[in-house]
């Protein structure tokens, strides 16, 4: 069994990130840790990370991006335990 718990701080900045760019589409990660005990994972989501509000395509600022995540999670502890999209519009 998995069971999956995300902070409120992890919750919100996605949250906050799409509406500081409503005329864009965002996108980020969700870090965090896991556990296990028995037969059960638990992951925990600690914080989410913000990338790109604007060409969210692959491209070069998302690997520049993603190299700095790496090293950041590598001191942290942590692991990219999620993605996040918001697009442009409510529409969409």
């Amino acid at each position: 069994m998995v069971g999956v718990h995300v902070s409120q701080i992890a919750y919100l900045t996605p949250l906050l990130h799409s509406l500081k760019y409503p005329a864009a589409s965002v996108n980020g990660v969700l870090l965090g840790k896991s556990s296990r005990s028995n037969d059960s994972v638990k992951i925990t989501v600690v914080e989410a990370i913000p990338l790109l509000h604007a060409h969210i395509a692959l491209s070069p600022m998302m690997d520049a991006a993603f190299c700095i995540l790496d090293e950041y999670c590598r001191k942290k502890g942590l692991f990219v335990v999620g993605y996040y999209h918001a697009n442009a519009s409510m529409d969409q």
